[in-house]
């Protein structure tokens, strides 16, 4: 019985390893975070069209763009009526938009602070120069662990009093800050942690995050800036504009969706549930010599489903896979690659990879104290 292939557009995993080789994957004793989030995330059949689609367009220009600046490097809200149309032209057909450059997009949509070619593997990406932790090489890619300068000393955008104006984009979980590269650093670097501090309840990072959230009257004709609340707000409705935030607790902020000792494995089982759906996984059980009733399942179950049943069929998945482990066992714990344990590996698998939580793996702290 042929197994069903799905169409590559419907996909959720891309594979980037054959999953019966443990030497194309990290070492399960890795502890580097930065490296399993983009060795999953590199996996994610929607990264891998983004990257697509965006390649030729990404660049890095200034958050708001110049009148005779193209908007092929920024996201419009509504979309621009021509392909290539500069935002002068832009801004006097839809006085009410929303424009913002495709590398802000990029952040909030994955979480990364570049573009990056799925292709390359984590260890195409490390650069010595970049590395401030031993335990977290890529660092640098992730915008939950770098600060980024909105405006460095070398670019010159001065008017005739002697300041810039500069701006960006910013996500839900993201605020600027402006520091004096000059100035005390050690100061600095400690008021800022206080007031990152204050955005947490009790004012340390072990409570919960706090964020209050407003009606967003910026578009508003009549909006205009409040000195007293730090916001706009609309001088037509006044008392909606002053009505007190919603408070919102999240306890999951530093929640870890895996141990780090886990994930060669659940890396693994992704490139295996991509082969599945390629169509081509029941064949390279078959060539290593495993031929069950769990792979005659997998095939009746994928073919009789109208839409592609990813729970149903993890758990003949994991018993098929028990059955191949048994006869090729694990270098690394292969006493625990039983059907229960592998069953794990595949939900942490489709959890981590399409369900963006391996940006939780790279908030994980792995520095160790210098010696």
């Amino acid at each position: 019985m042929a197994a069903r292939t799905l169409p590559e557009k419907d996909r959720l995993f891309a594979v980037r390893a054959d999953w019966r080789d443990e030497s194309q994957y990290p070492r399960p004793d890795l502890l580097d975070p930065s490296i399993w989030s983009w060795e999953l995330l590199r996996r994610s059949n929607e990264y891998a069209h983004g990257y697509d689609m965006l390649q030729s367009a990404y660049a890095d220009v200034p958050a708001i763009p110049f009148p005779l600046d193209s908007l092929l490097h920024y996201v419009c809200d509504p979309a621009p009526n021509e392909q290539d149309v500069n935002y002068k032209t832009y801004s006097t057909r839809h006085p009410r938009h929303f424009v913002y450059p495709l590398k802000d997009y990029v952040r909030k949509e994955w979480g990364i602070s570049i573009l990056v070619n799925p292709i390359d593997s984590a260890s195409k990406l490390i650069e010595p120069s970049r590395i401030h932790d031993k335990n977290n090489k890529l660092a640098w890619l992730f915008t939950c662990n770098t600060v980024e300068a909105i405006n460095a000393p070398t670019t010159v955008l001065v008017n005739e009093h002697g300041l810039s104006k500069t701006a960006a984009a910013t996500g839900p979980h993201e605020v600027l800050f402006r520091m004096n590269v000059t100035g005390n650093l050690d100061e600095q670097i400690e008021s800022l942690r206080r007031q990152i501090s204050s955005y947490f309840e009790g004012g340390t990072r072990n409570g919960a995050l706090l964020f209050t959230e407003y009606i967003d009257v910026s578009n508003s004709p009549t909006a205009q800036y409040s000195q007293e609340l730090q916001r706009p707000i609309d001088v037509y409705d006044v008392p909606s504009s002053r009505a007190p935030g919603i408070t919102v607790s999240n306890t999951l902020w530093k929640w870890a969706p895996v141990r780090l000792k886990s994930l060669h494995y659940a890396l693994r089982m992704a490139d295996a549930i991509a082969s599945l759906e390629q169509g081509t996984f029941v064949r390279q059980l078959e060539e290593r010599g495993v031929t069950s009733q769990h792979a005659l399942l997998i095939t009746k179950i994928s073919d009789e489903s109208q839409n592609f049943p990813y729970f149903d069929l993890y758990e003949p998945m994991s018993r098929v896979l028990a059955e191949y482990f048994h006869l090729h066992p694990l270098t690394d714990e292969a006493r625990d690659a039983d059907a229960k344990t592998i069953l794990r590996w595949l939900e942490m698998a489709h959890t981590l990879v399409t369900e963006g939580e391996y940006l939780q793996v790279a908030r994980t702290n792995a520095r160790t104290p210098e010696v």
